[in-house]
C-alpha cells in the first residue's frame, strides 16, 4: 500500500508541474462515514449454534484523489469526469466482547470473544456529472481488505478477505479564479458481505452481512 500510495503521490505532481492544459484535478478530503453493520458467528458442537451482533458504526476518513475531465466529449459528454481515490492509511475498529455459553461433550460453559477488524488498501473508481456549474451526481465502485482481529473462546481464527460494494451521490462544487476548488458530497454506498471458515475448526464460521454506509465528505483541491 506504501508503495501504491507513493507511486500515485509522485504521477500527481508531475501532472501538477508538467501541463495546465490536461483537464485534471486532484485533491484531499476528510469524510465520516455511518455503517449499519449485521455479523454473526456459528458454531458446531451437538448442536448448530449462532451469535449475531447489530449496530451503527461512525468511520473517519481520510482520501486522496485524482480526477481527469472528458472536455473533449461531444456534446453533453463533455459535462463528465472520471476519477480515482484512495484511503492512505488503515481504519481500525473498536473491540466487541461477549460471553456465550457452548456446549461440550459434557457440559455447557461460558467462552468469552473479543473481535475487531482493521480495514486497509480502500480505493474507489468513480465518474461524475456536471448537472450545473455547481451541482454534480457520482457514481462508482470501492474494494477494500479486511483484515480479522480476534480472540475467541471458542479457539476459532479466520482469515482476511476482501470485499467491494458501489457508490451513489450528489455533490456542490465551486472553483475560485486561481483554479482551487472546495467541494461537500453525501454519498450513499452498499458494501457486500462475505462469509469466511475458521483455519483452526471447518465447523465454524463467521458471516458479515451485506451493509449501507451514509458518507459526509468535504474536499479541497487544485485545477490544473
Amino acid at each position: 500500500m506504501r508503495k501504491i500510495t507513493i507511486v500515485c503521490l509522485f504521477l500527481l505532481g508531475m501532472i501538477s508541474t508538467a501541463s495546465a492544459e490536461l483537464g485534471v484535478r486532484v485533491g484531499i478530503g476528510a469524510e465520516i462515514g455511518e455503517y449499519d453493520l449485521s455479523g454473526s458467528e456459528t458454531t458446531a458442537t451437538e448442536t448448530q449454534q449462532s451469535q449475531a451482533n447489530d449496530g451503527n458504526v461512525y468511520v473517519p476518513l481520510g482520501s486522496v484523489f485524482i480526477e481527469k475531465q472528458l472536455s473533449f466529449m461531444p456534446s453533453f459528454l463533455n459535462r463528465l469526469s472520471v476519477g480515482y481515490s484512495f484511503v492512505p492509511h488503515d481504519v481500525k475498529s473498536a473491540t466487541v466482547g461477549s460471553n456465550r455459553s457452548d456446549r461440550t461433550a459434557s457440559q455447557d460453559v461460558t467462552v468469552s470473544n473479543k473481535a475487531s477488524v482493521e480495514i486497509e488498501d480502500i480505493h474507489s473508481l468513480y465518474a461524475t456529472i456536471d448537472v450545473t456549474d455547481w451541482l454534480y451526481i457520482k457514481a462508482g465502485q470501492m474494494n477494500m481488505d479486511v483484515k480479522t482481529k480476534e480472540k475467541l473462546g471458542t479457539g476459532s481464527e479466520y482469515p482476511d478477505f476482501s470485499t467491494e460494494g458501489s457508490i451513489l451521490g450528489l455533490g456542490v462544487h465551486k472553483t475560485m479564479d486561481n483554479g482551487v476548488f472546495l467541494r461537500f458530497e453525501f454519498e450513499e454506498t452498499e458494501i457486500d458481505g462475505a462469509k469466511v471458515t475458521s483455519t483452526v475448526d471447518t465447523n465454524n464460521s463467521v458471516k458479515l452481512d451485506d451493509f449501507d454506509g451514509t458518507v459526509y465528505r468535504i474536499s479541497i483541491g487544485k485545477s490544473f
